[in-house]
């Protein structure tokens, strides 16, 4: 049975779309957020600058608290590998081993597409604001709309046979990109509960159909997308609407 994962739609958390330049001004970013904008910055300016050997600390150092990153980030991290390893002929094949993890990275989170068209035209400029996705006038949207999107997911996502023995449940966080064409591609987790939960969730979402791509100016536009994907089991369900009942009556 196909059925078998208890999907409320008044559950879900509305579909996040990124890839919107939504610039904000200093008063409205916190400190963390400032000085995270101010370490990029630098790093771009030491990349135009020939250090890159702090490029690549940064590029460690931002993977250490985070899944992925933004695509200056990891050309920046490639470029520098492939610099190093010109100049360092001893370390030369790991330096290129480096450079060609970095780049499956970027292939990884932001899909074959998306690299084909941007990643030779990437342009490092410290001064720049721009990141490489466009502010988005008009979202990708699957067709049928949003209920679309969540009916699809219920009818062919299945409840792992492990992990509903295990009582295993909870929410697992989907990104993936829209391309221009609207195929999906680069569908990954970003927060998940168990391994066979995170792979069921990402071959639902792989196999859906082609998204109406996002516009700007009549043009499509690349886009990232995030959902939480629910896995609850009926029991758990049931329990918790007796105790909310109970409660209630108490009250």
């Amino acid at each position: 049975m196909k059925q078998k994962v208890l999907f409320f739609y008044f559950l879900i958390i509305s579909i996040s779309t990124f890839g919107q330049n939504q610039a904000s001004s200093d008063e409205e970013m916190s400190d963390d957020k400032i000085k995270f904008e101010e370490r990029y910055k630098k790093a771009k300016q030491n990349f135009v600058d020939g250090s890159h050997d702090k490029v690549v600390a940064y590029y460690d150092s931002i993977l250490n608290i985070s899944r992925y990153t933004r695509i200056t980030t990891y050309k920046m991290a490639y470029d520098s590998y492939i610099q190093l390893s010109s100049k360092n002929p001893e370390h030369q094949d790991s330096l290129k081993t480096k450079a060609e993890d970095v780049y499956n990275q970027a292939l990884k989170w932001y899909g074959e597409m998306y690299l084909e068209k941007k990643w030779d035209n990437i342009v490092i400029d410290p001064k720049a604001e721009k990141d490489y996705f466009d502010v988005i006038e008009k979202r990708a949207e699957y067709p049928g709309g949003i209920s679309a999107f969540y009916s699809y997911i219920s009818e062919n996502i299945t409840y792992p046979i492990e992990a509903k023995k295990n009582g295993i449940e909870g929410k697992v966080y989907v990104t993936f990109m829209v391309n221009v064409d609207g195929t999906i591609d680069a569908v990954n987790v970003i927060r998940g509960i168990d391994s066979e939960c995170d792979a069921e969730a990402v071959r639902v979402i792989s196999k859906a159909n082609k998204f109406i791509p996002a516009l700007t100016k009549g043009e499509p536009q690349f886009v990232r997308m995030q959902i939480p994907i629910i896995f609850g089991l009926i029991s758990t369900y049931k329990a918790k609407s007796k105790k909310r009942k109970r409660n209630k009556n108490r009250s």
